[in-house]
């Protein structure tokens, strides 16, 4: 089926993050983890009323005119802005929400406290917030933004620390999460969202980190499985700590996915908006072979949040690899459409447009994705656009250039990040180098095997080495959830 496009539909509400650059760097870290945690409260309240995508980088307007051109620009009834003040005695906080039709005022929250203490705001603003944009909240709503997840000052900290480094996609941050958010539920053992975000953090740390390990990988494993069930018996009913226990089952049993769908399939019924779920439960069926299952899911995902661009993203690759070029190419034009700074669809959508002769564009597209931070996916996309335009003294240039990058070195590799590698290094023929990049991934499953049905790598299927991996990463079948 092919993808619908976004409708630039009005929005209740846009949280713009906080303005916090004059706080001591401490300060500012917590600061922005609380304005990160707004907005995921009140998106995670109503996906489709609330945009938070493409507001990065935005500067909360100083006037009403201001006030009304952004919201003009989102396409919102609503902003909710903010800003935090280094004072002698500790920080000024400061909230709006305005009108977007005029930009005026409908409500300013402003507060003097001690320097990094969020802990009372984190009830009050959200409730404030969406008693007032969105009128006749039932009681489900106020009761989830209601909740405290700890009254712990000090555990709240370290939380806010962690969520900080939780939604950061780089070196060193989920060593980071996984340190403060230990921290959090040291502090306050009943913090259940603590320890949902700690066993989250073991899974990115072990699906993506190459740096010094924390110790071996199934001792690892087993630790943070327990961390996730300390997660559930706090909360039996927290989606988030459902996910986490499946996001570690899908490393543990990489190709059977152990009970993985049933845990993201408990978080969806507990939560029937948690995006997370759905799209890891698509994801998950993609990787083991069951296309339609997975469209479903990733469709039910879309219908929460239509410009969840994860989402559009991973319908592309399932387009992709069932060779609907035009349909992956359209599902990506609306996830740039929604987040036009996240790099990953550009250069997925390099890909795409190669396979429909789109040369020029493509390779455009491998340049943008390698300047919004994605350096090694849009470097081998561009070496694959290199290679399709008949220009091999380039590609070769780039793929040693490729070699430049640590993580094309050593250490494992994220099967996205060995995808592309080897994408590149099959195209200009180095079919040695292609093999180890692919045997370098972590973990070697279903994921993998599902990579490896991709057309670049046809020259290979012969080779014993492509056909050991194959065999050692094809999903083994088990009951469907």
């Amino acid at each position: 089926m092919a993808p619908e496009s976004i409708p630039s539909e009005t929005r209740q509400l846009a949280v713009i993050p906080f303005e916090t650059g004059q706080l001591t760097r401490d300060v500012r870290i917590l600061a922005d983890a609380f304005s990160d945690r707004l907005a995921f409260r009140l998106k995670g309240l109503r996906p489709r009323d609330v945009r938070v995508n493409g507001v990065a980088g935005t500067i909360s307007p100083k006037t009403a005119n201001e006030g009304r051109a952004l919201a003009r620009i989102l396409n919102v009834r609503y902003l909710a802005v903010g800003s935090v003040e280094p004072t002698e005695q500790g920080m000024r906080v400061r909230v709006r929400l305005l009108r977007g039709r005029d930009g005026t005022e409908i409500w300013d929250l402003r507060e003097e406290r001690r320097s990094g203490d969020f802990l009372e705001l984190d009830y009050d603003v959200p409730l404030a917030i969406t008693r007032r944009a969105f009128p006749g909240l039932n009681l489900r709503e106020v009761a989830a933004l209601s909740d405290r997840p700890t009254r712990n000052a000090e555990a709240y900290q370290h939380f806010l620390r962690g969520t900080y480094y939780f939604g950061r996609r780089e070196p060193g941050a989920a060593a980071a999460a996984i340190k403060e958010f230990d921290a959090a539920s040291l502090r306050d053992p009943g913090f259940a969202l603590a320890w949902s975000r700690f066993a989250m953090s073991y899974a990115l740390w072990l699906d993506g980190e190459t740096e010094a390990p924390l110790g071996p990988d199934s001792v690892l494993l087993e630790h943070a499985l327990s961390v996730a069930g300390r997660a559930l018996d706090t909360d039996p009913r927290s989606a988030e700590g459902w996910v986490a226990r499946g996001a570690l089952l899908e490393l543990r049993n990489p190709r059977t996915l152990g009970s993985a769908l049933e845990a993201y399939a408990r978080a969806i019924s507990l939560n029937p908006r948690a995006i997370e779920a759905y799209l890891r439960s698509g994801r998950a069926m993609m990787h083991i072979g069951r296309p339609a299952d997975a469209e479903l899911r990733l469709r039910q995902a879309l219908a929460v949040d239509p410009e969840q661009w994860h989402t559009l993203a991973a319908l592309a690759e399932l387009s992709l690899q069932e060779r609907r070029y035009g349909d992956a190419c359209r599902f990506l034009n609306s996830a740039i459409s929604a987040e036009t700074r996240a790099a990953y669809p550009y250069a997925l959508r390099a890909l795409a447009r190669l396979r429909l002769h789109e040369y020029r564009d493509a390779y455009s597209d491998a340049e943008t994705a390698a300047r919004l931070g994605e350096g090694l996916l849009g470097e081998a996309a561009a070496v694959a656009a290199a290679v399709a335009s008949d220009d091999m003294g380039a590609a070769r240039t780039r793929a040693r250039r490729l070699l430049r990058f640590p993580r094309a070195l050593r250490g494992r590799l994220a099967a996205r990040e060995g995808h592309f590698l080897a994408i590149a290094f099959a195209a200009v023929g180095d079919q040695r180098q292609a093999l180890a990049v692919m045997e370098r991934v972590y973990p070697q499953g279903a994921e993998l095997w599902w990579a490896l049905k991709d057309l670049y790598f046809d020259a290979l299927r012969s080779q014993t080495r492509f056909r050991g991996l194959v065999a050692d990463t094809s999903p083994i079948a088990t009951a469907a959830p």
